[in-house]
């Protein structure tokens, strides 16, 4: 018997591969687009460094590892990474790695986008991206909180995050009293503003989350249109910064650009 010629089944196995992948594909899309069934919709917008990294060697620490995971576990949390951890390959994928191996849901990251002024940051106007892009259906009644050492509420955007922002500390990271005010945000929603609130400096009024993602929506038209008054603002050489990266001789992404020189992330 004559088989089937080589050609014929090497364009069988390419149609079959391509298919796996494709299926794989749509998959990951999917299980990354909606929370986990049975889980309450929560997602934890993660900042690194002086979260899980309280040093200059982009190590990741063990008992910051603890207290998230706890946060997931109590919660139904999952990740999304919005750390400049994520401008960098290496970075990214140690992180990755890394929520793998604490048991830690990692559904996506925030958009990477320049900010809008010269010495504006654009944090906040990320996380306002991700939660404004579809599919909207869950994200409208999603509960999130912000885990960042930066002053995020001083930033562009930042007022936004008012009640939903727990900064930590660089010298600490993410202690179990910074967990447990971030599990009483994802489960009670922000916390009030005032003397005593449990948040701290980034405290807020309470509010639906269908309100928050309207409110992003404005945010995000008025920083379009500040954006487009100040292009040229924005046009500063980039130049590479953060203790983590240069220790590793890390390069950020081509087409990304590092964030200014000196400052943390």
């Amino acid at each position: 018997r004559v088989g089937p010629c080589m050609a014929c089944m090497h364009g069988s196995h390419d149609s079959l591969t391509s298919k796996i992948r494709s299926g794989a594909h749509e998959r990951v899309a999917s299980e990354a687009s909606s929370p986990r069934a049975g889980e309450p919709r929560a997602v934890v917008f993660l900042d690194v460094d002086g979260v899980l990294c309280c040093n200059s060697e982009a190590r990741l620490e063990a008992a910051p590892l603890r207290q998230l995971r706890r946060i997931c576990d109590t919660t139904g949390a999952q990740v999304v990474l919005s750390s400049d951890w994520r401008r960098n390959a290496t970075l990214s994928r140690r992180i990755a790695a890394s929520l793998e191996e604490t048991g830690v849901g990692l559904i996506g990251e925030t958009p990477q986008m320049e900010a809008v002024g010269h010495g504006q940051r654009a944090r906040p106007r990320e996380i306002a991206h991700w939660l404004s892009w579809p599919p909207r259906s869950w994200k409208e009644s999603v509960s999130w909180v912000v885990l960042d050492d930066r002053d995020l509420l001083a930033e562009e955007g930042g007022v936004f995050l008012r009640g939903r922002h727990v900064r930590t500390f660089f010298r600490t990271g993410l202690t179990a009293e910074l967990a447990d005010r971030a599990i009483a945000t994802l489960l009670h929603g922000p916390a009030e503003s005032g003397p005593g609130s449990r948040n701290g400096g980034a405290v807020g009024t309470t509010g639906s989350p269908r309100r928050s993602v309207a409110s992003l929506q404005s945010l995000l038209r008025r920083s379009g249109s500040r954006r487009r008054l100040s292009s040229s603002a924005s046009e500063a050489g980039p130049s590479q910064s953060g203790a983590a990266a240069a220790e590793q001789g890390a390069v950020p992404q081509q087409g990304t650009r590092a964030p200014p020189g000196g400052e943390r992330r």
